[in-house]
């Protein structure tokens, strides 16, 4: 309970999504010792994204490069087999000219398993047609768009508000020619914030670079 928000960003900046909040010893008669509360990655983020409108920095100097992308014609299955053996949660898919049209991550896999609608949806489709079927049977995306991008000279205010418009967790990174270069996700800028060189160009960290076909 008296972990600071400088202590909750850090504990979310290393892959965790969700940290527990304990219950201080003998607080109180009728609240036992162990975990009280949950903060999550997104809770945090809405709580500091009006701090974070004010920094004037740039999409570059948060975001992860270099990145994995697979194209649209790839198989299903061979996708979610990458984010496993590169140990990532998410891919960006790119069309045959190399430019960004949908992000998959590690929630479609646990969605699948789920969700009783799901179970039939094959896994030999192209993560296209994979996605596109997924999107089509999820309520809550029949109103999202199916990814979301940022240049990588946009101010950072432009990014965080990009993440509270949709919900998610990243948002992918564009050259001026819309290919793909970085991606954003709500670790690398709680990673940010909490490093000692908070505003370090980031290099490196998105488990590979360029165009993984299959």
């Amino acid at each position: 309970p008296t972990a600071t928000l400088w202590d909750l960003a850090k504990a979310l900046s290393s892959g965790s999504h969700i940290v527990g909040i304990t219950a201080a010893e003998g607080a109180s008669a009728n609240v036992p010792a162990g975990i009280d509360k949950v903060i999550t990655q997104g809770m945090l983020f809405k709580y500091l994204a009006p701090s974070l409108h004010a920094l004037a920095v740039h999409v570059r100097d948060v975001m992860k490069a270099p990145i994995i992308t697979v194209k649209c014609s790839s198989n299903a299955l061979r996708c979610f087999e990458i984010m496993i053996t590169k140990k990532i949660s998410g891919l960006g898919v790119v069309d045959e000219d190399g430019l960004l049209i949908h992000n998959t991550s590690t929630s479609d896999i646990k969605m699948l398993i789920t969700v009783a609608d799901l179970k039939d949806l094959s896994l030999t489709l192209s993560i296209e047609d994979f996605l596109v079927q997924l999107r089509s049977l999820q309520a809550s995306h029949k109103t999202r768009v199916p990814v979301s991008s940022c240049n990588e000279d946009d101010d950072l205010k432009s990014a965080v508000a990009k993440l509270l418009k949709t919900g998610y967790h990243r948002v992918w990174v564009t050259n001026a020619n819309k290919e793909p270069v970085g991606v954003m996700s709500l670790s690398d800028l709680f990673r940010t914030l909490t490093s000692d060189h908070p505003l370090q160009h980031k290099r490196g960290g998105g488990g590979g670079g360029g165009v993984c076909a299959c």
